[in-house]
C-alpha cells in the first residue's frame, strides 16, 4: 500500500548535519546544533557527548544508528517560536549539577517532542518544564533525583514512561517522600504512565518524646491549580516512614494523586493504546515502512498521519491531538480492528536532498470513545543524504 508521502509530509529544503564523536565532521552535537537552521535534522552516532542547547530555533535530533548516546550535563530547549517545532529522541541523559537536572525546557511557544530518552545519573529534578505552551514526553524513563518531572505553566502530554520520586527512607526527622510528577498550574495528560511517589523519612524522637513523625510518602502526581487527565496510568503513591519507636503517630497514607488548590482531575475511561513502527527515526524514501497498532481487541482503529505535531484539545477525545493540530489538517488510514498489522511503501522523495517530516498516532474507537495513542516521529531523507 501506498503512503503517498508527498502528501502527508512537509518537504523541506534543509539540511542534515552528522554528529560522531571521533570521525565527524561534527565531535560534539552542540557544534552540529549551532551550524543548524530551522527544520534541519541532526543524526548523532553513538557515543559520549557533552551538554548543549537548542534555543531560538526549530530542529531535529535522531539516532544515526542503533547503540547508546549519552549526554553528561543539562540539555536544554528554550525559546522554541511558534509554528516551530524541537524534537530530540533516543538519548540517554547524565545531569550532573543543579536543580535543572538533564533536561530542561523553558519559554517555547512551539512544539516539543521529546522520545525514547532516558534519564540515568541525576542530582535535580528529571526533567523541568516552564512556560512551555505543547510539550509531550513519549517513553521518557527517570528513576533517579529528585522529582521525576516538575511543571509550571505548561501543556504537558505523557505517553508511556516512567517517572519516579527520590525516596527519603532512612533519612530522619520525617522529610516527605517526593512526588513522581509535580505539576502547578498546567494541562497535563498522562497515558499509559508509570508514576511512583518516594517514600518518607523516619520518625525522629528523644527521650520518649516525638520530636518529628515519620514522613508522609510522595504522590505519584502532585498538583496545584492545574487541570490533571489519566488514561490507563498506573500510579503507585510512596509509603509512608515507618515509625519504629511507638511515641510518634504513623505517617498518613498519601493518595495516588495529591489535588491542591483549583484542581481538577479526570479518569478516562479506556484502555491506552500502543503503535509500533519499524522505524520512527529516520528513513530512506523507497524504503517500506511497517506498522502495529495494540489497543482493545477488535476495536476499530485508524492510523492518523499529518505533517506536524501541534497539540489540540478536541471534545471527545480521550488524550491530546498531537497530530496536525485538528482531525482535518490529518489524512486518516483505516486499519481494521485491533490488533493490526499494516505495511506501507515510502516513495522516494523528489530531490535526492529532500527531507520530508511528518507524523503518525493511533486513533481507537473504543466502548467508552474515541481513544488517541502517542504521536511518532518518522523523518524521510532523500537518497543522496
Amino acid at each position: 500500500m501506498n503512503l503517498a508521502l508527498l502528501a502527508a509530509c512537509a518537504l523541506v529544503a534543509q539540511q542534515v548535519h552528522r554528529v560522531h564523536a571521533t570521525q565527524g565532521p561534527f565531535h560534539e552535537i552542540r557544534d552540529a546544533v549551532a551550524a543548524a537552521a530551522d527544520g534541519d535534522v541532526v543524526l548523532v552516532a553513538p557515543g559520549q557527548y557533552g551538554y548543549f542547547g537548542v534555543i531560538g530555533k526549530g530542529l531535529t535530533i535522531l539516532p544515526q544508528t542503533a547503540g547508546v548516546i549519552r549526554v553528561t550535563g543539562t540539555v536544554r530547549v528554550l525559546d522554541v517560536p511558534a509554528g516551530q517545532s524541537v524534537t530530540l529522541k533516543g538519548l540517554t541523559l547524565n545531569g550532573q549539577t543543579g536543580n535543572d537536572g538533564p533536561l530542561r525546557c523553558a519559554s517555547s511557544a512551539g512544539a516539543i517532542r521529546i522520545e525514547d530518552c532516558r534519564v540515568q545519573s541525576n542530582i535535580g529534578y528529571g526533567a523541568y518544564i516552564t512556560d512551555c505552551a505543547d510539550i509531550a514526553l513519549l517513553d521518557f524513563v527517570t528513576t533517579s533525583g529528585l522529582t521525576g518531572l516538575h511543571a509550571v505553566d505548561s501543556n504537558v502530554s505523557l505517553f508511556g514512561g516512567t517517572y519516579v520520586g527520590q525516596s527519603m527512607a532512612g533519612t530522619p526527622f520525617g522529610s516527605p517522600g517526593w512526588p513522581g510528577i509535580e505539576v502547578r498550574r498546567s494541562h497535563l495528560i498522562a497515558s499509559g504512565v508509570h508514576a511512583v511517589g518516594g517514600d518518607g523519612g523516619e520518625e525522629e524522637t528523644w527521650v520518649w518524646t516525638c520530636i518529628a513523625p515519620a514522613g508522609p510518602g510522595g504522590n505519584a502526581i502532585l498538583a496545584h491549580d492545574s487541570a490533571v487527565e489519566l488514561l490507563d496510568a498506573s500510579l503507585v503513591p510512596g509509603l509512608g516512614g515507618i515509625p519504629w519507636s511507638g511515641y510518634c503517630p504513623p505517617a498518613p497514607l498519601a493518595p495516588p494523586v495529591g489535588a491542591h488548590g483549583a484542581t481538577t482531575v479526570t479518569w478516562h475511561a479506556g484502555r491506552d493504546l500502543t503503535l509500533v513502527a519499524s522505524s520512527t527515526g529516520h528513513v530512506v524514501g523507497g524504503s517500506t515502512l511497517f506498522v502495529t497498532l495494540i489497543g482493545e481487541v477488535g476495536a476499530s482503529s485508524v492510523l492518523l498521519v499529518g505533517p506536524s505535531a501541534a497539540r489540540a484539545a478536541v471534545p471527545g477525545l480521550a488524550g491530546a491531538l498531537l497530530v496536525g493540530g485538528g482531525l482535518g489538517a490529518v489524512r486518516r488510514i483505516p486499519l481494521g480492528p485491533a490488533p493490526a498489522v499494516r505495511s506501507f511503501s515510502l516513495p522516494p522523495l523528489p530531490g535526492a536532498y529532500d527531507i520530508g517530516v511528518f507524523w503518525l498516532q493511533a486513533m481507537q474507537v473504543q466502548g467508552t470513545g474515541i481513544v488517541l495513542g502517542p504521536p511518532r516521529h518518522l523523518t524521510v531523507l532523500g537518497a543522496g543524504w
